[in-house]
């Protein structure tokens, strides 16, 4: 279920959730506080910026990376973009 952030408390009161996916290029540090603060034990970050909150686990995923990455696994070169 998509939830704003100012829903989440609430929306993990009524709710199990474990994990929460944060893709907003305006999001900040102060939301991993709220994630926490809600329960949850996870963040998976789209964020395009790098967190490393305390008590709970963030993978931070930087799309120009895995666009790197991806475009080296088939074999496409920068000639051929």
């Amino acid at each position: 279920t998509v939830q704003h952030i100012s829903r989440l408390k609430e929306f993990c009161q009524k709710e199990p959730v474990s994990l929460a996916v944060v893709a907003s290029l305006d999001a900040d540090a102060s939301v991993c506080d709220v994630i926490k603060e809600a329960g949850i034990k996870g963040i998976w970050n789209f964020s395009g910026k790098e967190f490393s909150p305390e008590g709970i686990k963030c993978r931070n995923v930087m799309f120009g990376d895995s666009l790197m990455l991806l475009m080296y696994d088939i074999g496409v070169s920068d000639e051929d973009m």
